[in-house]
């Protein structure tokens, strides 16, 4: 990523989704969300499994978001975030970034 792509990404106006996000601290997902959140920003969490991370609402899919997000950080697999990829970024026309975690699974629930 270019520092114009960093600077560009960490705009704190940039709304964010976390597919993958966990409600167990100890799992990456979960410290990805709340530390987006104690940075400030709008953070939408995502997991087909759960209903609630941290006291907020978690959606069960993309679509049941209330607004489009700027950026979507990928908490799962490698393998599942290639099959994800073009799912995400065309329709979204958002910057996917991708971090490995969660299961299969998951991912094939949320789309």
């Amino acid at each position: 990523m270019t520092e114009n792509g960093i600077t560009d990404f960490l705009r704190k106006q940039n709304v964010f989704a976390v597919i993958g996000v966990s409600s167990n601290p100890a799992k990456y997902g979960h410290q990805i969300y709340k530390d987006l959140k104690e940075a400030g920003y709008v953070v939408y969490p995502v997991n087909p499994n759960i209903d609630s991370v941290s006291g907020d609402r978690c959606y069960h899919l993309l679509s049941e978001l209330p607004e489009k997000p700027d950026v979507v950080d990928i908490v799962v697999p490698a393998e599942v975030t290639e099959k994800l990829s073009p799912v995400v970024v065309f329709p979204l026309a958002t910057p996917v970034y991708p971090f490995e975690g969660e299961s299969h699974d998951l991912m094939v629930k949320v789309l």
